[in-house]
Parts: C-alpha cells; structure tokens; sequence
C-alpha cells in the first residue's frame, strides 16, 4: 500500500523518446499521489519535434500503482544500474524513475538487461490498461 505521507509525490515517471528520420516524438505518463488515498494523479505529456507538448491529467484508483511496482520490483529494476552500460540501437530511449525506500530511483535503457526495454515498456502498458488508451 503507498503511504499517506507522500501526498502529492511523483510515485512512477515512464519516459520514452523515439528519434525518426523527420526529427523525434517524446511521451511520458508521471503517477503522483493526490490528497484522496484511494487514487492517483495521471498527467500524460506528448510533443512532437516543432510542435508544443500536449498534457491531460485523468484520475485512477490507487492499485495502478501496485500493479507497476509489483511487476517493477518483479524485474528487479531497482538492480539495472549495477549493469554495464549499453546503447540503444532502434532509437529509442525509455527511462523509468520509480519513489522506492524513500528514494528515486531511475533506470533506462541506457542500463538493462537483454530484456530490459520490453520491462519497461510493461510499466507504459500497465498504467494504459487502466486509461482504456494506448500510449504513444
């Protein structure tokens, strides 16, 4: 359960940028904690290269949370920093930063396993399961 004392925290940040031939789109969903105990804050930015970043903020039960740092914790993500660092070669850079023993910790696919984009990736399809919407 997430603790009431950490009203108005940024719970979960899942950020992607993908670079294309004609410039690059950028997408991230932040999870904070709202003053209600039993709900989150979901505010999802948007931008397009030349373009001004779109944000909508919608509300969702409290257990989205769960759900990711269940499957977080699962992927032992808060281990990834320890790897070597590598490079992504699709363009791609997606970066999870997650509120865990009272500190942020962040991983990308600058540090992962083999594996590691498709988890972090989970984390973007946990939290769109509970908007009804697709990311990106």
């Amino acid at each position: 359960m997430i603790s009431n004392h950490l009203k108005e925290h940024m719970l979960i940040n899942y950020y992607s940028k993908t670079y294309h031939v004609n410039g690059y789109s950028s997408y991230e969903m932040v999870l904070s904690t709202t003053p209600q105990p039993n709900e989150v804050k979901l505010d999802i930015y948007t931008k397009q290269e030349d373009a001004n970043e779109t944000c909508s903020t919608i509300y969702l039960p409290i257990n989205v949370v769960e759900e990711c740092m269940k499957w977080i914790q699962k992927c032992q993500m808060n281990q990834w920093n320890e790897n070597e660092n590598t490079e992504s070669l699709d363009g791609k850079l997606l970066v999870c930063k997650h509120y865990f023993n009272g500190e942020y910790i962040r991983v990308s696919t600058d540090c992962m396993p083999e594996n590691g984009e498709q988890m972090i990736e989970e984390v973007a399809n946990i939290i769109s399961k509970h908007t009804g919407k697709n990311h990106e």
